[in-house]
């Protein structure tokens, strides 16, 4: 079983562009620095409904354990 955690964060509506040029450009590095028992399945930006500013982080953990 994988556990998902999602981190939602607002990005202001004048950003959103500047804010996915910087995750193409740091994808490695953001991938690299996740702690053993996690990686990052992506990260989603909300493109439809009354939250079209929130970001989804996305990450998986092999186990509950993983949180801490």
């Amino acid at each position: 079983m994988r556990f998902i955690q999602d981190t939602t964060v607002c990005v202001k509506p004048d950003k959103g562009e500047e804010f996915q040029e910087w995750l193409i450009a740091n994808k490695g590095r953001l991938e690299a620095d996740y702690p053993e028992g996690t990686s990052l399945l992506g990260v989603f930006f909300t493109v439809y409904g009354p939250h079209q500013n929130e970001v989804h982080i996305l990450e998986v953990l092999d186990s509950y354990a993983a949180i801490d």
